[in-house]
């Protein structure tokens, strides 16, 4: 093994004139030195030439200039035109700590690992520090690779894409998920508790754009999601009042969802159980083929029923309707989209989970009451944020399971529970 083997950092630049200088030098200074240097700038409009062309006689530094390509192809481009054994990307609106390259290769050398990844600092556009952002730790505590890495600072073997492949020109965002698809099954990853690099949280950061990211990371989970599930969409609903006082207002409302969900291709059926005649009747008028209706037991519509004893009754009376049914739709009445049932059925199989819920981290402190007055659940030092110690909350509405977990458990909540956040 090369125990000073070249490294590519590569950076893609487009109009981050203001904190180039500073992504560059933090890699120009790096303490371990066999570094060779790919920067791509792709079609700035700012100073970002200027700044460049100081770099243009060093020769460890590879500078490219291009009319605007896009981040995906510039950084297939930073890939291909590579020599070093072990390669990692820096965003030219961040930085390295000074040994990031040194301590990355020799955490990696020692965990025999083909992609290893560390903590970082979170940073305003003063370089302040916001956070520190503490991942688990991926060599004792982490038997559930449904946390990614962060796409920037992640070192891989360059073998690895040249095993897997690149990046794929479909997804303009979230290259760092798309990867960790690529790679989680077939590699070694490792990752290091130290933050070795500053990641600049500001108003034109792409993590800003949240609609986006969201859809992209949808689509990259579909993709890799290649079973074929029949789920069933298990839909109680007491009345029309739970939806809305007004009957007709309600009735609108109640129809919307029912062809939304019909429209789903990811559900092959849904029942609806109620006890409510009312129901009964818009459904019958409705003629919708993949929509069946069941009368609920009154026993079951009261407050205090627990949801699994109504789904596990319904599932012993009904046998027939779950014939060849993988998964489990339980929906109750929300203003979730019905898009988000996808999105949990491609977590459901591609981490091979027994249960994924909707949640919302929360961000403020959280107490709970010991007898003689509110105490954090968690000690938290200030400007630390701990991966294990971040609290979801779970959003009603939407719960997706694995029939067969869920009928030997007899609890909603069972095995290796997943999370989408919203």
């Amino acid at each position: 093994m090369n125990i000073n083997p070249l490294v590519t950092v590569y950076t893609i630049n487009r109009n981050y004139s203001m904190f180039l200088e500073q992504c560059i030098k933090s890699v120009v200074n790096q303490s371990y030195k066999n570094i060779e240097y790919v920067v791509i700038d792709d079609g700035s409009t700012d100073n970002s030439t200027k700044i460049l062309q100081k770099y243009k006689n060093n020769n460890k530094i590879k500078i490219y200039f291009q009319k605007k390509s896009g981040l995906i192809k510039s950084i297939n481009k930073a890939i291909k035109v590579s020599n070093g054994e072990y390669i990692i990307r820096l965003d030219s609106d961040d930085f390295l700590h000074r040994d990031a390259i040194k301590i990355l290769l020799n955490k990696l050398f020692d965990l025999k690992a083909s992609v290893i990844f560390p903590d970082y600092y979170l940073i305003d556009e003063k370089n302040n520090i916001l956070d520190r952002v503490k991942r688990h730790n991926f060599q004792e505590k982490v038997t559930l690779l449904n946390q990614p890495a962060h796409g920037a600072c992640t070192m891989y073997k360059k073998s690895v894409f040249q095993e897997v492949g690149t990046y794929s020109k479909k997804y303009d965002c979230q290259d760092g998920v798309y990867m960790w698809f690529k790679v989680i099954n077939k590699y070694k990853i490792g990752n290091i508790n130290k933050p070795l690099f500053y990641y600049r949280q500001h108003a034109k950061s792409l993590t800003k754009k949240t609609s986006k990211i969201n859809y992209t990371k949808e689509l990259i989970f579909k993709e890799f999601n290649r079973k074929k599930t029949n789920n069933i969409c298990f839909f109680p609903i007491r009345s029309l009042q739970e939806i809305h006082s007004s009957n007709q207002k309600a009735k609108k409302i109640f129809i919307k969802k029912l062809k939304d969900l019909s429209n789903n291709l990811y559900i092959k059926k849904i029942i609806v159980s109620s006890p409510d005649i009312n129901i009964q009747k818009i459904i019958n008028h409705l003629k919708l083929k993949k929509i069946y209706y069941f009368e609920r037991n009154n026993y079951y519509s009261n407050y205090g029923t627990r949801l699994s004893e109504l789904l596990l009754e319904f599932i012993r009376k009904n046998k027939t309707q779950f014939t060849n049914c993988d998964n489990i739709i339980i929906y109750t009445w929300n203003d979730q989209k019905t898009s988000n049932i996808k999105h949990m059925i491609d977590n459901l199989e591609i981490f091979k989970l027994n249960c994924v819920i909707l949640v919302k981290t929360l961000k403020n402190l959280v107490f709970k009451h010991d007898g003689s007055g509110l105490k954090p659940i968690f000690k938290n030092r200030s400007g630390l944020k701990i991966e294990r110690n971040i609290l979801y909350s779970q959003i009603p509405g939407i719960i997706v399971l694995k029939l067969k977990s869920f009928i030997k458990s007899k609890n909603t909540y069972n095995g290796k529970i997943g999370h989408v956040i919203l």
